[in-house]
């Protein structure tokens, strides 16, 4: 009887040794974030290029839609974001390549739009795809001035 109490915990040994190997461990975030959460617009200045990096290169062609936002500035008025396909209704789409850790855009300040001293442009990381996360500073505010 004995040894049936050690053959039973050896087999039960074995198995709970072959399904802890088994388990593949988790793939570590891999998080996305603006290069800065602050950039400027100025008369001296009318191009700004906003940088979102990853931690690692990504694994696979992955698209990341930001949301838009800004105060008494109209896109295709006072700014627009280049290359303009990009933009559509206050909602931004860019792909990160294969094995790239970067992508970037540019809002490009548009003649000399009336300013008041606090316009701001904002844009906000939405959504990601395949493993990468959304990361720390997960907006960037560009001020007008």
């Amino acid at each position: 009887m004995f040894s049936f109490f050690k053959s039973l915990t050896s087999a039960l040994l074995a198995a709970f040794v072959l399904l802890l190997g088994a388990c593949a461990p988790d793939e570590p975030a891999n998080p996305l974030r603006f290069q800065e959460s602050d950039l400027t617009l100025s008369s001296s200045h009318d191009t700004v290029t906003v940088q979102l990096t990853l931690e690692r290169p990504a694994a696979e062609n992955t698209p990341i839609t930001l949301t838009m936002q800004s105060n008494r500035l109209v896109h295709g008025n006072q700014f627009t974001v280049e290359p303009a396909s990009l933009e559509v209704n206050g909602t931004v789409f860019l792909a990160l390549a294969k094995g790239a850790q970067t992508t970037s855009f540019q809002v490009v300040k548009l003649g000399t739009p009336p300013l008041e001293g606090d316009e701001q442009i904002r844009f906000t990381l939405a959504s990601t795809q395949n493993g990468i996360t959304i990361g720390t500073p997960a907006s960037v505010i560009i001020s007008v001035r």
